[in-house]
């Protein structure tokens, strides 16, 4: 199973490096830590598209966070995260 995402730096200036975290619903590791990131310049775009093995077999979340750790100063840091519910099936 994949999931593919965007992160869109919509601020003023340059991210600088900068990390995210995904939470998979998976029985392997649910938890994708990413290294650093090159920075977003203001408006730039990152895609990514992350695969998992092992899915649960019913409905569960995906989440997404962008600078988990608060390292970027933002004027606005509520909307660093994001989550779908979605449902495998076998």
């Amino acid at each position: 199973i994949a999931i593919k995402f965007t992160v869109q730096n919509i601020g003023s200036t340059g991210t600088g490096t900068w990390a995210f975290n995904v939470n998979l619903p998976s029985n392997t590791n649910g938890t994708f830590n990413s290294g650093n990131q090159s920075s977003l310049s203001a408006g730039q775009t990152a895609t990514f598209t992350l695969g998992f093995e092992n899915a649960y077999v019913g409905t569960d979340t995906i989440s997404i966070q962008a600078d988990p750790n608060n390292n970027i100063a933002e004027n606005n840091e509520s909307n660093n995260y994001a989550s779908r519910s979605v449902y495998v099936s076998n």
